[in-house]
């Protein structure tokens, strides 16, 4: 006959002579009297039960663990493709980009790729590299902004020094170094562009690689 622990649960076989004798659950020791005939026949679907269920329990979780895994392959999978869209979205905006000569001019070029990289990192955890590098790329974006207006309002500020100038009197010295000071502005806002354009350089080199390595690891 066939019979369960009590404690364990772990399934026994006796002789039907042995009933009532008590025994020793090989797996938890505990010690027990084998129940009699009829008490078996009265409850072997519960004994099934027990089994059953630790052996159910075993396969829900295999069947979560493989679930778990299929979610996280598809959530990698997900990132990596958002990482790749905001690489090409500053790739685009890399290759059409022209150096503006006011903020009003690049705000025209910058506002829908700032936008559209936004939500791209909207969907995107903090926590991730992918993140980090987007917020790196919006960054860079905004202090050439800064650069650009701060130069912006220099040139404008010039152009009022000299119109004031021009109905005072005429001061030759005073309009060339205003002229030499407009020289050296757009010479280190030329420098800033090309740093700029490095910068989005790398940062689409390094949003493509990260996608990669995502797309490795599933």
């Amino acid at each position: 006959m066939n019979f369960n622990c009590p404690r364990c649960g772990e399934e026994l076989r006796a002789e039907e002579a042995s009933v009532a004798n008590t025994t020793d659950c090989p797996t938890c020791g505990h010690k027990f009297a084998i129940p009699p005939k009829l008490a078996r026949s009265a409850s072997p679907s519960h004994w099934l039960i027990r089994l059953s269920n630790r052996r159910l329990i075993t396969y829900i979780l295999v069947l979560l663990l493989v679930a778990g895994c299929d979610v996280s392959r598809r959530n990698s999978s997900q990132i990596a493709n958002r990482a790749s869209d905001a690489a090409k979205t500053l790739e685009d905006f890399y290759f059409a980009f022209r150096a503006p000569v006011s903020k009003a001019g690049f705000d025209s070029q910058a506002a829908p790729v700032e936008a559209k990289l936004k939500r791209i990192q909207g969907t995107i955890p903090q926590n991730l590299r992918a993140y980090e590098l987007i917020e790196a790329a919006l960054n860079t974006i905004n202090g050439y902004r800064s650069t650009l207006h701060a130069k912006e309002y220099l040139r404008n500020f010039r152009q009022m020094d000299k119109a004031t100038n021009s109905l005072i009197g005429d001061f030759p010295e005073a309009d060339r170094q205003r002229e030499k000071s407009q020289e050296r502005d757009d010479s280190e806002l030329a420098t800033e562009t090309n740093v700029f354009r490095e910068k989005l350089q790398t940062s689409i080199t390094l949003l493509r690689e990260q996608a990669a390595i995502i797309r490795e690891g599933q």
